[in-house]
This record gives C-alpha cells, structure tokens and sequence, in this order.
C-alpha cells in the first residue's frame, strides 16, 4: 500500500500508518486472522484472496459494498493499472445500510 486514508484504515482495521508499505494480501490476511476492519466471510482466506486476485486482473474496474466486522457498511470503487496496481478512485462512503 502507498497510501491509507482515515477510512481504509477503517477498513483494514489498523493504523493508517501500519498500513503503508504492506502488500493488500498480507493486510487482508490481518484483518480475516484478527476479525477486524472488513469483513471476510470465507473458511480459507488464500482460497477467497485468490478468487479476489482473479477477479481484479479480469475487471479492470468494479463498484461493490463491503461491511466491516464492526457493523459498517462502505461502497468501495476500485480500478487496475496497466501496470497491475490496484487504485481504489473516489470516496469510500459509509453507507447507513446495506442495499
């Protein structure tokens, strides 16, 4: 990560300063091991990560909401560089409920 707001630490359930300089993968992993920040509702996090990865290198761009283990909901845009990076575009807004 080269950089972390307020709310995608929020999201990842850790300090934005924390945050900087990990790989999503490992972030992720914290989160789902440590049941904070989004929530990750799999039985296996590298069978889920993986099936994450696919879906970012085939969609180069995706809206999608996601909820925390704390009860928050966020709608989360998220696009693919040419060069493979991932680049959430916008504001990541809380969403009073689920849709």
């Amino acid at each position: 990560m080269l950089y972390c707001n307020d709310v995608m630490a929020t999201l990842l359930g850790k300090p934005k300063e924390e945050a900087v300089g990990q790989l999503q993968k490992d972030l992720l992993r914290d989160a789902y091991n440590k049941s904070i920040g989004i929530k990750i509702n799999a039985d296996n996090f590298d069978d889920w990560f993986d099936e994450v990865e696919r879906t970012q290198r085939s969609v180069e761009y995706n809206q999608f909401e996601t909820d925390t283990n704390e009860g928050q909901y966020y709608n989360v845009t998220r696009m693919t560089l040419s060069n493979g990076m991932n680049v959430v575009v916008g504001p990541i807004l809380p969403n009073k409920k689920p849709s």
